[in-house]
């Protein structure tokens, strides 16, 4: 009794199993016939990527650090005073309209230039050429104007 209920599951189960065999076979030789077809990994690409990456990581560390904040103060009266701009120092970073975001490295010095409108803005170009400051909220009154600024340096402590 017990073998006739398991030849009737065989039966039942037989075209489920050949299906699974006939799969697997197809699936064998498809993978085996296309192994000749295959392309060898070439790597030539990939270390042309790795010496690019290399290189910059060279050029990046060669790279000089940013200069100390008392000498970007330095730098940034004496080329404001060649326009007859005023340089003056702003407390709060909110003040200047500056964000703790908004400073991608080193520690940053806040002020604002002061004067006309055209010797403040030519004293800014000459100032952005020379450091690396970031330029903030710009106000004009009458022919006055102020430009807030963040000058990003390094504190050196010795």
């Amino acid at each position: 009794m017990k073998i006739k209920a398991l030849l009737k599951r065989l039966n039942q189960y037989s075209s489920l199993v050949l299906l699974l065999i006939v799969t697997s076979i197809g699936t064998c030789w498809y993978v085996l016939s296309n192994e000749a077809e295959r392309i060898d990994p070439d790597f030539k690409k990939t270390k042309a990527l790795i010496s690019m990456y290399e290189t910059e990581i060279e050029e990046m560390s060669v790279q000089q650090d940013l200069p100390k904040l008392d000498s970007i103060w330095f730098n940034i009266q004496s080329i404001a005073s060649q326009y007859n701009v005023k340089v003056s120092s702003i407390e709060k970073i909110e003040d200047a309209k500056f964000s703790e975001g908004d400073i991608p490295c080193g520690q940053a010095w806040f002020g604002s230039l002061q004067g006309t409108s055209k010797n403040v803005a030519a004293a800014a170009l000459e100032i952005q050429n020379e450091l690396p400051v970031m330029y903030g909220q710009a106000v004009i009154d009458n022919k006055v104007m102020g430009l807030s600024f963040a000058a990003m340096g390094i504190i050196d402590f010795n």
